[in-house]
């Protein structure tokens, strides 16, 4: 770009955290989450629970005997069911839905992504447009990760890309990799990654 007389100007920066793999968006999502407001707008239904930073971006809805445990940013839109628990270190994009007596935690859920009732998700990434069933589970124990000549130690869930289905009751091991359009059929394990477009039947 120099050689072509582009004109490259630099900016000093106390800290610089690179989104290279996946997990990283969990870290990264973390330092923010650190530092977010609070105020929640919308509708919060009888028996709910709020505790510490909770900052919706816009009208949200926030169904009964809820509890929300910040810090937690929500998107405009995002519906939160009866009896469901989000706790800390999570986002949830625009238009998302958690539902009934779901539990997510530590996880940065995108946009337009539905998540079934009694569901537990943590430490993961869900990428937008993607629905995931009734009773499904992401383990989040640590794992040993090697990408190239590079090992590292981490605890961390599933990482599930866009527009995914998910069927109900399934269990996705810790650090399994979802591509993006994949479709599992419900009371499935899932142990390895999958490529885009795979299908589990």
């Amino acid at each position: 770009m120099v050689k072509e007389g582009y004109r490259i100007e630099c900016i000093y920066t106390e800290n610089w955290r690179d989104a290279v793999y996946p997990w990283d968006l969990l870290d990264l999502n973390e330092i923010v989450l650190r530092e977010s407001g609070e105020g929640l707008e919308g509708e919060v239904g009888p028996g709910v629970s709020i505790k510490g930073r909770v900052l919706s971006q816009g009208k949200v809805e926030v169904g009964a005997y809820s509890t929300i445990e910040g810090p937690v940013v929500l998107g405009p839109g995002v519906k939160i069911m009866p009896y469901s628990y989000v706790g800390p270190y999570t986002t949830v994009g625009e238009g998302s839905t958690i539902g009934p007596y779901a539990r997510i935690e530590r996880s940065l859920i995108m946009n337009d992504v539905h998540i079934g009732g009694r569901s537990t998700v943590f430490c993961s990434v869900i990428a937008s447009g993607t629905d995931i069933g009734e009773g499904v589970y992401t383990d989040a124990t640590e794992v040993t990760i090697k990408v190239k000549d590079i090992s590292l130690s981490k605890r961390i869930g599933a990482i599930v890309g866009e527009d995914c289905r998910i069927g109900h009751h399934t269990v996705i091991s810790s650090g399994a990799i979802v591509g993006n359009r994949c479709s599992v059929a419900p009371l499935k394990h899932l142990t390895e990654n999958l490529p885009d477009g795979a299908s589990v039947r």
